[in-house]
């Protein structure tokens, strides 16, 4: 993952780099309209870190949304096999396969496992604190899109900042007000960061809100099961022959 978001950086920082190479060269054809790479390159350095932004983001939703799937977090065959066990009562062996697998969930329902023998009161809060260890280990890679779509326009506001002190410059030093198409040419290059930075920061956040929701939603789901699971771990334990047994007795005792 790490190498295929370097090179994209690179392939992106290159575009821009020959981009820039190809206005200098043509700047005729630039004032009769930009191409794509010629408006993105007229942004300037700033750019650069908005494309690097837009990888990083475009990455970590790809990746969010392939591990945040139920047969990587919580298979339902993983958690009927480790309740069947608990029904039997083979805890052990229940215990055992939540330890040798690598879901959140099996980290949350092995807690309940080995919580049980200090009362329900405290298998209850072992699966709690579980439970916040996972959710605050999916929410701290979520959060990597939160700061993205933050300062993905921040970027690009201050690209536009930089480009309108460079556009006033014209006016100051190169008589812009007598030429108004070229300083009506910097001020749009001024803005091109700031388009950008939205452009990469709307997609963004949505993103980051959506995956969000999905993960409090399997959360959930773990949950219950976890509740499920603590429900058989201090069910009553039955007895096949006890109604039979306690059917003879009053018998007995009617007959005596």
């Amino acid at each position: 993952m790490r190498k295929i978001t370097i090179l994209l950086v690179l392939m992106l920082a290159g575009g821009v780099l020959f981009a820039q190479e190809e206005v200098a060269e043509k700047p005729e054809e630039a004032s009769g309209g930009m191409t794509f790479w010629q408006t993105v390159s007229a942004g300037g350095a700033a750019m650069v870190f908005i494309a690097l932004c837009s990888v990083l983001a475009l990455g970590i939703t790809i990746e969010r949304i392939m591990n945040m799937r139920l047969k990587k977090v919580a298979p339902a065959e993983f958690v009927e096999e480790v309740s069947e066990l608990a029904q039997q009562g083979r805890y052990d062996e229940a215990w055992q396969r939540c330890d040798e697998t690598s879901y959140p969930v099996s980290n949350i329902l092995g807690a309940a496992i080995e919580g049980m023998g200090d009362g329900k009161e405290m298998a209850v809060k072992a699966v709690e604190d579980a439970g916040m260890k996972e959710m605050a280990g999916i929410q701290q890679k979520l959060t990597f899109l939160s700061v993205i779509a933050v300062i993905s326009p921040m970027i690009g506001l201050l690209g536009t900042v930089l480009g309108m002190i460079q556009a006033f410059n014209v006016i100051a030093y190169k008589a812009g007000l007598g030429k108004p198409t070229l300083l009506a040419e910097g001020i749009s290059k001024a803005l091109i960061t700031t388009a950008f930075g939205l452009i990469v920061a709307i997609p963004t956040m949505v993103s980051y809100h959506s995956l969000r929701i999905k993960a409090q939603n399997i959360m959930a789901g773990i949950e219950r099961s976890a509740e499920r699971l603590i429900g058989l771990l201090f069910a009553p334990a039955v007895n096949p022959g006890g109604e039979e047994q306690a059917e003879k007795e009053l018998e007995a005792e009617g007959g005596g």
